[in-house]
């Protein structure tokens, strides 16, 4: 089963270069000595920036992670490059259009250069932005598309959801309750956008996925006090939005599996009351339980969300971006789909009021790191994680592992060879920088070896890791052979 993830921003990970074993990404059940960060380090994000959103990716090739911010104050993308140790330059920033007042930004190549391209959400100038990027960090001027008239989109993803291999733009349009498709040419133009309709209510947020496991891109909207499904064609098209009710209006929104059951589950946050994050698991089926509400803390009014391992036990936890109390809130996961108190850590010694958060690893350690665009203070926080990863001990197999075409576009194929002669089957799992499975599949193995085509079309550009794990004829877990790292064009 292949789950069709976002290229960003909700999961927010194009280009990302892996340098070291994430313990998100640990094949061996790591477990971890308690979750802790660094004080947060603050980076000028621009004068009178106030961002909104931030996405991290690899912009100038160095294979360090850079961070992007979108600079609603000032009308401009921030671009911050790392300087190898998860410090970073001072900021250059790119205009994107006099008015403009982005409150998004996304990565992804999307005139298939190799090179990453910078888009956004213009909520003033009701459009989205395309700076085409050079590859040495820095962007050609934006060229602007419309979402329609008055539609001022505050939420970006960028998807193929047609299946021709080239990256679509979708929005979450505020003003004229719609979710805008813009298919892309694969040469970095898109074509004019096609709205559908999210009802009587103001989308924030839009997320890509398979939610129903039919192979095709679905569209997941956070909506007020609801989150609304639109299915996939697969040829780029979406049917009618069916909502699930959720107690607090949702804000932004990210999917991911919580639960470990190989169905994406949403989750969301509120600034309703003090604030909450919200669960909702999937059924597999493109519906979703009802929604579990876990308190963020007081008056935390969280706004933005991700999921990542950042505290090393293999399961994906919740993080929220805190602006009521200048927190950044960390939900551990119970291993079952159910999450822990908030625990907060500060984003700065001010009062940044941090709006956005990405977990990535930032300064090469293999540990997921806390980034958060800071509206207040108009800075960009890093938190460096500081928790202690230890690997619990699974058999290191033997066997040679052959990946090919790599890099791959748009398909890869692994073949395993020298396996002992109980193995009958091998699960490989591809995973993208934050430890989420992007797609997996099993093989048979006989006589020592497997084989099997992975499909890439549908991810992002950048950097992956192949995680294969090998089980007997009775299904039980024997081993594990090396990561392998994949190149996807």
């Amino acid at each position: 089963m292949q789950h069709f993830l976002p290229l960003a921003p909700s999961f927010r990970a194009p280009f990302l270069r892996f340098s070291g074993l994430a313990g998100a990404l640990l094949a061996l059940a790591p477990v971890a000595s308690g979750q802790t960060f660094a004080p947060a380090v603050a980076y000028n994000a621009g004068t009178n920036a106030n961002p909104l959103s931030l996405a991290v990716a690899d912009v100038n090739g160095d294979g360090q992670l850079d961070v992007l911010t979108a600079n609603n104050g000032s009308s401009a993308v921030g671009v911050l490059l790392n300087t190898g140790s998860g410090t970073f330059q001072a900021v250059v920033p790119y205009s994107t259009g006099t008015g403009s007042q982005p409150y998004a930004v996304a990565v992804a190549d999307v005139n298939a250069d190799g090179r990453p391209d910078v888009l956004t959400a213009n909520y003033g100038t009701n459009s989205v932005g395309v700076l085409l990027g050079t590859g040495t960090g820095t962007f050609a001027v934006a060229v602007a598309y419309a979402t329609g008239s008055g539609s001022q989109p505050v939420g970006l993803v960028v998807a193929d959801v047609n299946a021709d291999g080239r990256p679509d733009v979708l929005t979450a349009n505020a003003s004229t309750n719609s979710v805008g498709v813009l298919l892309g040419s694969g040469t970095g133009t898109f074509a004019a956008v096609v709205p559908y309709s999210t009802g009587p209510a103001s989308p924030t947020a839009v997320a890509v996925g398979d939610v129903n496991a039919d192979g095709r891109p679905d569209l997941v909207v956070a909506v007020s006090g609801a989150v609304g499904v639109l299915l996939g064609t697969g040829t780029g098209t979406f049917q009618a939005m069916v909502t699930t009710t959720v107690s607090n209006s949702p804000g932004k929104l990210v999917l991911a599996d919580v639960n470990a059951d190989g169905r994406l589950d949403v989750v969301t946050v509120s600034d309703n009351g003090s604030g909450s994050a919200g669960v909702l698991l999937g059924s597999g089926t493109g519906a979703f339980a009802a929604a579990v509400s876990y308190a963020t803390g007081s008056n935390t009014l969280p706004n933005g969300v991700a999921v990542a391992d950042v505290s090393g036990d293999g399961r994906p936890d919740i993080i929220t971006a805190n602006p009521g109390n200048y927190t950044v809130g960390v939900l551990k996961n119970n291993g079952n789909g159910t999450f822990a108190a908030a625990q907060p850590f500060s984003a700065g010694s001010t009062i940044p009021a941090p709006y956005d958060v990405v977990a990535a690893d930032v300064n090469g350690d293999g540990r997921p790191d806390l980034v958060t665009a800071n509206v207040s203070t108009n800075t960009v926080s890093v938190l460096r994680n500081t928790a202690t990863f230890l690997a619990t001990q699974v058999p290191a197999l033997p066997g040679a592992v052959r990946l090919y075409p790599n890099p791959a576009a748009p398909a890869t194929a692994f073949a395993v060879t020298g396996l002992p002669a109980g193995v009958r089957r091998v699960e490989a799992a591809l995973l993208n920088a934050m430890g989420q499975v992007v797609a997996r599949l099993a093989a048979p193995a006989a006589q020592g070896a497997a084989h099997a085509a992975l499909p890439t079309a549908q991810l992002a550009a950048g950097l992956y890791l192949l995680r294969l794990h090998a089980h007997d004829a009775h299904g039980t877990l024997v081993g594990a052979l090396p990561f392998q790292r994949l190149q996807v064009r």
